[in-house]
């Protein structure tokens, strides 16, 4: 007999698809609410009331989620202060969304809220601060390119404010204040952001729209500070600034660093854009370490007193404005590369200016204007261009320069 084959029946693997969360649009009432989420994307929205009006948002209200792998959201129109929740409560809600939509700026208590990771405030219409914050949050912050200040309250019982640990707040910004557009000379005509949030030892701010600038001096515990995005940004008032790292960046940076404390500040680095940092000398570690990218880079340092020698790259210019503070300032540039001008702002220099173990490569030394009262040294075995420029045309021929001294150049 033939034997008899048997053909083996091959089982085509079960392949599962991934489901993609449901999302569960959900509108609170004027009543009182209490609502047990879903495992999918459950966005709740509603708004508290104006005067004379009903609003869906109580204080009363009850919204619990016990998952922990969805992206719940709640949409809040602000039209009124938010006071928190007195005897309802939010939980497990991972995205607060508040829209202030209103014509007056107004204040969201956080009072009630636990497990939100991520606060967007919509401040477009006017602004929108925050209270009663109990944990470390992201915060997204949209403005309507104004003056103003935005507050983030951390309370002090609360583990930002009494752990060990380094907190590091990340700011996502957009049309947060306006860019300088005044001419050179003139007076900063920019609008400015105000950013008050205590406690937090870091900042990561992200920089998105056409540009942003922000006032850090509110938050004085910040010692570190990240800096990325495509926008202009201007970064003042860094209290005690240690580092600034704006080096994944790719649009402009502007950072005056000139209240960081003395002999603290120790890195500086910069991106892809035409950036410009001015600092005050005496600010600057001995040996800090400073880099730019691409782009035209400028350092502006207000002379001091001290000695540095930092390691220093991608910065082609270097400024000392206010002579006035020179009081024997000396720039060691032995770790220096890329740099091809620097200037002297005019004033009358209490001290001496002096340049030492410059590169050899070819250097272009302008003093913008008349520059008196000591001596602008420099230590070089490259080619040095020299460019001394009146403070106007029409005082050009009254003019005076400090001495000027060269040694080893080329």
């Amino acid at each position: 007999e033939t034997p008899v084959v048997e053909t083996p029946v091959v089982e085509e693997p079960v392949v599962e698809v991934p489901t993609t969360p449901v999302v569960q649009a959900i509108q609170l009432t004027s009543s009182t609410d209490d609502y047990e989420g879903t495992a999918g994307n459950d966005a709740y929205a509603g708004n508290n009331s104006a005067s004379g009006a009903v609003g869906t948002l109580s204080g009363t209200d009850a919204i619990a989620d016990a998952s922990a792998t969805d992206a719940d959201s709640l949409a809040i129109d602000l039209h009124a202060a938010w006071t928190g929740f007195s005897t309802g409560s939010v939980s497990g809600v991972e995205t607060i969304e508040i829209t202030n939509a209103s014509s007056g700026a107004l204040n969201f208590s956080t009072a009630g809220i636990t497990g939100a990771t991520t606060y967007d405030i919509d401040a477009s219409a006017a602004n929108v601060t925050l209270s009663a914050l109990t944990g470390m949050v992201d915060i997204d912050y949209t403005g309507a390119g104004k003056t103003v200040t935005f507050t983030a309250g951390y309370t002090a019982s609360s583990i930002v404010a009494t752990g060990s640990q380094t907190d590091t707040q990340k700011l996502t910004v957009e049309n947060a204040g306006t860019a300088d557009t005044s001419a050179t000379g003139d007076a900063n005509n920019a609008k400015v952001v105000t950013v008050d949030i205590d406690y937090v030892e870091a900042f990561d701010i992200v920089s998105n729209g056409e540009a942003n600038t922000l006032d850090l001096s509110g938050s004085a515990n910040a010692s570190s500070f990240t800096i990325s995005g495509a926008a202009t940004t201007e970064i003042q008032n860094v209290a005690a600034a240690t580092s600034f790292d704006a080096s994944a960046a790719t649009g402009n940076v502007i950072a005056t660093l000139t209240s960081a404390a003395a002999d603290k500040l120790a890195t500086i680095k910069t991106g892809e854009g035409d950036d410009s940092v001015t600092v005050a000398g005496n600010d600057i570690t001995t040996r800090a370490t400073i880099s730019g990218d691409a782009g035209d880079d400028t350092l502006t340092i207000i002379s001091g007193t001290d000695t540095i020698a930092p390691t220093m790259s991608g910065f082609e210019t270097i400024t000392l404005s206010d002579p006035t503070a020179t009081g024997g300032f000396m720039l060691s540039m032995s770790a220096v590369t890329d740099v091809t001008d620097i200037k002297v702002s005019a004033g009358a220099m209490n001290g001496n200016a002096t340049f030492i173990n410059m590169p050899s490569s070819d250097i272009t030394l302008t003093t913008t204007g008349a520059v008196t009262g000591n001596t602008i040294s420099a230590d070089t075995a490259g080619a040095v261009t020299v460019d001394v420029n009146a403070a106007a045309a029409a005082t050009a021929s009254a003019a005076t320069t400090s001495a000027l001294t060269f040694d080893n150049a080329s």
